[in-house]
């Protein structure tokens, strides 16, 4: 909800990306993107991409739909960046911990866009370390809250009991950020606040973290001119697992 006015925002993302396991290194790819956004109950926005195609919803209604066969070069070329493609690279340490400083951007032009408005931080979130000798820990996190900006703060797992046979942890946390201003834009977003509870489990067979849900409570205010002009609260339900080949 954002006021004034108490607008009803309503959004759906979902976006299929892999980790590619070599040794102790990781190398992102992302397979498809989708993005819906309704507001006060009206559909205003409805994307998908992939390797293969580009949908997108227009101001008469109607869903352009273009397969990679008929689409122009520009689009062609931006799909091919984005799409079935390396885009970023990180070395992490036995427990999955991220190395510092081990990052390594590869992608280009339509990719690197991707990247850099939030695609490899959000397709960490749920890579948290696993340490196999501990009922519980913590570990630092950050969500995109647009482009490079983040929320940040830590997060803690604590072993409950297994699920579907695997290893399960409850994970709660609060990430903060103090402030975020556009380039050109008079307006400023403050205080920052995303509350996180949910659970997630582990597989020790497949060294990775394979389903989780989460709900995230999620607020910020909007100023002016140092004036209190707005604000939004909401909440974000998060949902992950392991895709199986047939789901990509």
């Amino acid at each position: 909800t954002s006021d004034p006015g108490k607008a009803q925002l309503e959004s759906d993302a979902e976006s299929a990306y892999a980790w590619t396991v070599n040794g102790q290194e990781r190398t992102l790819s992302y397979d498809s993107l989708h993005m819906a956004i309704k507001v006060d109950g009206k559909l205003s926005t409805d994307i998908t991409m992939s390797a293969k195609r580009y949908a997108k919803l227009q101001d008469d209604g109607t869903i352009a739909d273009v397969d990679l066969a008929n689409a122009p070069e520009r689009m062609r070329t931006a799909l091919a960046d984005t799409f079935n493609t390396p885009l970023a690279k990180l070395t992490v340490d036995a427990n999955g911990q991220e190395v510092e400083g081990s990052r390594t951007i590869l992608a280009v032009r339509a990719g690197k866009a991707l990247v850099d408005n939030g695609a490899l931080i959000s397709s960490t979130l749920m890579h948290a370390p696993f340490f196999i000798d501990k009922k519980e820990w913590q570990a630092p996190a950050a969500i995109s809250i647009g482009g490079s900006n983040t929320t940040q703060g830590t997060l803690t797992y604590t072993q409950i009991a297994d699920e579907n046979r695997l290893p399960t942890f409850t994970v709660t946390g609060t990430l903060l950020r103090d402030a975020v201003t556009k380039p050109g834009s008079p307006f400023t977003d403050k205080n920052f606040k995303q509350v996180v509870k949910g659970k997630q489990s582990y597989d020790p067979a497949l060294g990775e973290w394979v389903a989780a849900t989460w709900s995230i409570d999620n607020s910020f205010e909007v100023f002016k001119n140092d004036k209190r002009v707005g604000g939004t609260t909401g909440t974000i339900k998060v949902e992950f697992h392991k895709a199986e080949p047939d789901e990509k």
